[in-house]
């Protein structure tokens, strides 16, 4: 039984831990003077939500101080419309889910 439960917490623990995946098209960005970023995308973060990512969140995912190549990749992917894959986990802050990172797929002619 001791076993059981030790196992049924390590399952808990990574599943915590687990990442969240949402897709769409970035509809919104917002930044202000000290660097912060957040964006939303058209489909919602469905799976974020469904996961618990971070209850108190407001429809934003984002980060505080994000890399200059993530802010890239965020402008260029609401310019061009282009299908993002945003990976989510935890709170950044008290109301944005964190950005973990985001995957740019640009179709070719």
């Amino acid at each position: 039984m001791r076993k059981l439960i030790v196992a049924l917490s390590m399952v808990s623990a990574f599943c915590a831990n687990a990442a969240s995946v949402d897709r769409g098209k970035i509809t919104e960005i917002y930044t202000d003077n000290v660097g912060h970023v957040g964006l939303k995308i058209d489909t919602g973060y469905v799976d974020a939500q469904r996961n618990g990512e971070c209850h108190s969140n407001n429809g934003w995912a984002g980060l505080y101080d994000p890399h200059p190549n993530l802010l890239s990749t965020i402008y260029h992917a609401h310019q061009t419309g282009a299908d993002v894959t945003v990976v989510t986990e935890g709170c950044e802050g008290a109301t944005w889910i964190r950005l973990k990172s985001l995957y740019l797929k640009t179709t070719s002619n």
